[in-house]
């Protein structure tokens, strides 16, 4: 396999990004400014490291203690905080971050560094560009932020956002972008739409003049901008260590801006460290604000929903006998019950749209898991050999768009793929408008059902078929492909792996090997593409935005069914754009006992930069383990691992919770006359806190219920207000 090496960025001087990290002096901090604008709400938590806290006590401590009368520089308190890819970190290539409103403070301990130097990166360029940082001189590849620059982040779909900037190649970096002449002296007559088109006004809302040009970057800045960098506490010397260089012009935003629940004129200007915003209808001395860089950045990289408080309302839900419980992970002690089923609950999943699907004594319902209330009993499917005295759910899985949950009904070898639309978080999201059958075949062990980012198709596997589901038209097309499919980002694609496959024939002597293939099936086009082939394929699975893929195969020479006494697996990264080469060496995934199972990769984090891969070992006298490792797109090492010891008749998992936490479910046996032992802990990613969400000791006639140790599920629950 060949190595692929990741794109280096000369610096700004050749026209092209490098990496500015910042150690703001001792008397840059004691002045720092930056003006908060109205937008989202972040919960405050403590700080993650004493450097970190150092670093705001020396600039904003004063204000949170009423001492000094001006607005933050980082923010209040800090609202989120783990371990990130970046590849000169020597904790394997991850470092510590801290989430503040206005930017995130980041802890990567180079060698020869000062372990308790502070940086904070370009984050506006990556959010233009779509260019995440994950090294000194490396990048991936992600889609530009689409969260508005300025004002209200819920209710402004008029707005520009920062991928405005990136379609219409109006910032430095952009690919096809032109710089601008030096325009000092001139008027800022220019307004920007959400498209990124550029129009002169006949009449700007207020005259406004270019101040001053900077070649680095080929921008000018407008002389309100200029002049709040001349005044305290910045001044000449610093502000362009604090702000970086302007990426843009300045332009008024073409459709008024809404700011808290106002519409109002803004004018926006991009800097490579911050967005700065001028609002003349502002009182004097907040006409000037930075915007909320940290929390933008945030809302991006990790898919937050905004119709939440930062950093995400996540909680732990689980059943437990005849209940469905939420616990909030943060506040343990804020466990509420969300409902009941008539009958014990066998099944259950929570999904992100703000409900739950139950199973109890073969009747299913949807439970909301925003607030205690009755759960609604769904009408199952008929027909296609479906036996209600024996019918179960298989699976359920939620739309994006928070509308549909697809649910899998199974009766012997007889499937059926049932669709519930129903209201989203802002009606009655669990009463149920419609129903329709998507799929019905045989199977005894049907495929993962996923819907497509738009919520208009619907893909399982099916045997040695694939079979897509278009709601817009309620038709299916089949395609001649087995295996696992995922969809491919926001595309209408999917990626399908077709395991190589081992034969051997005891007469002979021989064996032979089919090779394996990676396919991606276009749902829209209706078409079928072969990424790769190889005699070692065993899974690809897509990052979350589809420009990557994690690839496990087996070694050379060794049996691709991989099964045995001992397991490795190898582990790489590939491009989707270039599916043959490899973007780090390969990981090796190994484990041995009596009896070990195939490795297998469970998911990614969040935002896209590792993925968790782990096997299962029986070993002698009942023992066994999990073998668990999260391994780095950029460098391809254990960012973690972790080794789950079991026994005879015991359940353990270990899952990630978004990026930020890891989930540890145990269920240990203790033999036929003594309780078992059920654990669920939480803790960070960078292994700052650990907290237990749940313990009990269940009885002998109880030892094999491990429902609610099984299907606990942490998930982000939106708040409804």
């Amino acid at each position: 396999m060949s190595k692929q090496t990741w794109a280096s960025q000369p610096n700004l001087a050749t026209g092209r990004w490098r990496k500015i990290s910042l150690l703001l002096p001792v008397v840059l901090l004691l002045q720092a400014l930056a003006l908060s604008m109205p937008g989202g709400t972040a919960r405050a938590e403590g700080f993650s490291d004493p450097a970190f806290q150092q670093q705001w006590k020396l600039t904003d401590e004063a204000v949170a203690n009423g001492k000094t009368s001006r607005t933050y520089f980082w923010g209040p308190q800090p609202f989120a905080h783990t371990a990130e890819v970046y590849a000169e970190s020597p904790n394997n290539g991850q470092r510590q971050v801290q989430y503040f409103d206005k930017a995130r403070m980041e802890l990567t301990k180079k060698t020869g560094q000062n372990a308790s130097l502070v940086t904070n990166g370009l984050l506006t360029v990556e959010l233009v560009t779509g260019q995440r940082q994950v090294g000194d001189n490396q990048f991936v590849t992600r889609s530009p932020a689409v969260n508005p620059v300025a004002g209200d982040q819920v209710g402004n779909d008029k707005t520009p956002n920062y991928a405005s900037f990136n379609q219409g190649k109006l910032a430095f970096g952009v690919p096809g972008a032109v710089k601008s002449a030096d325009r000092t002296g001139q008027t800022v007559a220019e307004a920007v739409d959400r498209n990124g088109t550029v129009t002169t006004l006949s009449s700007a809302p207020v005259s406004l003049k270019y101040a001053r040009y900077f070649n680095e970057t080929g921008h000018n800045v407008a002389d309100v901008f200029n002049k709040f960098f001349q005044s305290d506490p910045l001044g000449e010397s610093n502000w362009l260590a604090v702000m970086g260089y302007p990426i843009t012009e300045a332009f008024w935003a073409r459709d008024q801006v809404v700011v808290g629940g106002k519409s109002q004129d803004v004018l926006i200007q991009l800097f490579q460290r911050r967005a700065l915003t001028y609002t003349p209808s502002n009182p004097a001395g907040f006409q000037v604000e930075m915007g909320n860089i940290g929390q933008h950045y945030y809302v991006w990289r990790y898919g937050f929903d905004t119709r939440d408080q930062l950093p995400g309302n996540f909680r732990l839900v689980q059943p437990q006998g005849k209940s469905l419980y939420s616990t909030a992970i943060r506040k343990p002690a804020d466990k509420v019950k969300l409902g009941d089923a008539p009958s014990t609950i066998t099944t259950a999943w929570a999904l992100n749209e703000g409900r739950a699907v139950v199973a109890a004594d073969k009747k299913t319902y949807l439970a909301d898991l925003t607030r205690a209330r009755a759960f609604n009993e769904l009408i199952p499917p008929t027909g296609d050999g479906l036996d209600p005295a024996t019918q179960a759910v298989w699976r359920a899985v939620g739309s994006p768009d928070g509308r549909k949950v697809a649910i899998t009904f199974s009766s012997g070898s007889n499937i059926v793929v049932q669709v519930y639309e129903s209201n989203t978080l802002s009606g009655d999201n669990i009463a149920v408008n419609k129903s329709s059958k998507a799929f019905a075949f045989e199977s005894n062990n049907p495929g993962k059902v996923a819907f497509s980012a738009d919520s208009r198709y619907l893909a399982v596997g099916q045997n040695d078929k694939l079979h897509v589901y278009d709601g817009n038209n309620g038709q299916t097309k089949v395609y001649d492909v087995s295996g696992p499919a995922y969809w491919l980002g926001k595309t209408g694609k999917l990626l399908v792996t077709t395991r190589s496959v081992y034969t051997f024939d005891p007469v002979s002597g021989t064996s032979t090997v089919t090779p394996g293939k990676v396919t991606v099936v276009d749902a829209v086009a209706q078409t079928t593409t072969k990424l790769l082939e190889g005699p070692n394929v065993r899974e690809a699975l897509p990052s979350p935005d589809g420009n990557y893929f994690a690839l496990r195969q087996t070694p050379e020479g060794v049996n691709p069914e991989g099964v045995g006494s001992s397991s490795t697996s190898l582990l790489t990264f590939r491009a989707v754009a270039a599916p043959n080469r490899d973007l780090s060496p390969a990981f090796e995934h190994t484990s041995s006992g009596r009896n070990t199972g195939e490795a297998a990769l469970i998911g990614w984090n969040d935002d896209g930069t590792f993925v968790q891969i782990q096997s299962f070992i029986n070993n002698t006298a009942g023992a066994n383990v999990t073998d668990v490792n999260f391994v780095s797109l950029v460098n391809g090492k254990s960012l973690k691992k972790v080794s789950i010891p079991g026994n005879y008749l015991s359940y353990n998992q270990l899952q990630l919770a978004g990026s930020l936490y890891t989930i540890k479910a145990t269920h240990t046996y203790n033999g036929p006359t003594a309780p078992s032992d059920q654990l669920i802990t939480l803790q960070n990613f960078d292994d700052s806190e650990q907290t237990v969400l749940f313990s009990a000791k269940v009885t002998p006639n109880e030892a094999l219920n491990d429902t609610a140790i099984r299907f606990a599920r942490v998930v982000k629950v939106p708040v409804v207000k």
